[in-house]
């Protein structure tokens, strides 16, 4: 088990579980985990590192919410019907669509629609890059707990400012941390990461080699919780990624979920709205407009 056993006594007890499973099946191949003890990103990192299995894959809502798609599965598998599709991203939730964003616009005279030069995530990558705080709140909204491009607050990795702030705007302790996104072939330049962590579920070390690079997105203990992100999954935010790397020579964003203490994370273009005027942010990408409070 290498050293996963010398981490707390919840990791201990998930190694002892997943080995005698591992064991009695006779296969390393894939461990699968779920339940609310899954989203702990920490230990599942541990886990992997642990080389127990080749890989190691949680589901992205496997807490409470994760039961009903359960109770699908075994029904489907009761009637002959078994799902055996790899889920490969979790953008399962309420759309956000031009019309509803439109709508929520002429409710709310204290924003206005910005010019866009060029294409939304170039736009976007360069205001990152000039240490703006970006909402996102665009297309299906995220299945489970973790926000991942569609309902989330984008900054620059570079800049322990630039978090600090985001932590300051959200109501949050300021020793808290903000998962980086990174292109999923990129990944391996700057964590210490055997495959890919769509969900955010996974910790792992940064490398010590670039953690000057992007010290908003590196903890106190050199850890990080990264979330691999490919073309397939999210155009938009891959391609945004890859325009802030070509602009800043770093391709990791931070990203947090967009919404304020207290509350829940946005789901409408009303609610984006409404959260981006409370929290202070630059600037809001609905959908496929890009806003401002007015007279900034």
């Amino acid at each position: 088990m290498g050293g996963f056993g010398r981490g707390g006594s919840g990791e201990r007890a998930l190694a002892r579980v997943v080995g005698a499973t591992v064991a009695e099946a006779g296969c390393r191949e894939l461990v699968c985990l779920g339940g609310g003890v899954a989203l702990n990103c920490s230990a599942n990192g541990a886990l992997l590192a642990s080389r127990v299995a080749e890989r190691v894959w949680v589901f992205p809502a496997s807490g409470d919410a994760g039961l009903a798609v359960g109770a699908a599965l075994l029904c489907a598998a009761e009637q002959g019907e078994p799902v055996r599709d790899k889920l490969e991203r979790a953008y399962w939730g309420p759309d956000c669509g031009r019309a509803a964003c439109e709508a929520a616009l002429r409710d709310e005279a204290r924003v206005a629609v910005c010019d866009v030069r060029g294409s939304l995530a170039e736009t976007v990558a360069q205001a990152l890059a000039d240490g703006k705080i970006v909402g996102v709140c665009r297309g299906r909204m995220e299945f489970g707990p973790r926000a991942l491009g569609n309902r989330s607050i984008l900054a620059d990795s570079r800049r322990v400012e630039i978090r600090d702030r985001v932590n300051r705007l959200k109501g949050r302790e300021l020793w808290r941390p903000l998962a980086p996104a990174v292109p999923a072939e990129r990944a391996g330049e700057f964590f210490e990461l055997r495959h890919e962590s769509p969900f955010m579920l996974l910790r792992a070390d940064v490398k010590t080699s670039v953690r000057a690079l992007i010290p908003g997105a590196v903890h106190v203990d050199g850890s990080a919780r990264p979330q691999t992100v490919t073309r397939e999954q999210n155009e938009f935010y891959y391609d945004l990624l890859g325009r802030f790397g070509e602009m800043t020579g770093v391709p990791v964003v931070l990203n947090t979920s967009f919404n304020v203490v207290g509350e829940p994370v946005v789901c409408t273009p009303g609610d984006a709205i409404r959260s981006f005027l409370a929290a202070g942010l630059d600037l809001l990408v609905l959908g496929d407009l890009l806003v401002e409070r007015r007279g900034v």
